[in-house]
């Protein structure tokens, strides 16, 4: 029961394309990681308290 990120991608579908998607973000992350250069669209969270 969770919205879209802002790319307008839903865990559903990442969920489903990840055996086909994850080498290449392994690959991106890793390589973000060791350059020390992180997406600024990345560093944003939306976070809502529930009480």
């Amino acid at each position: 029961n969770s919205s879209p990120g802002w790319d307008g991608i839903s865990m559903k579908v990442f969920k489903r394309c990840l055996p086909a998607v994850m080498d290449p973000m392994l690959f991106v992350i890793n390589l973000s990681l060791q350059q020390g250069v992180f997406p600024t669209k990345l560093k944003l969270a939306k976070v809502i308290p529930v009480f």
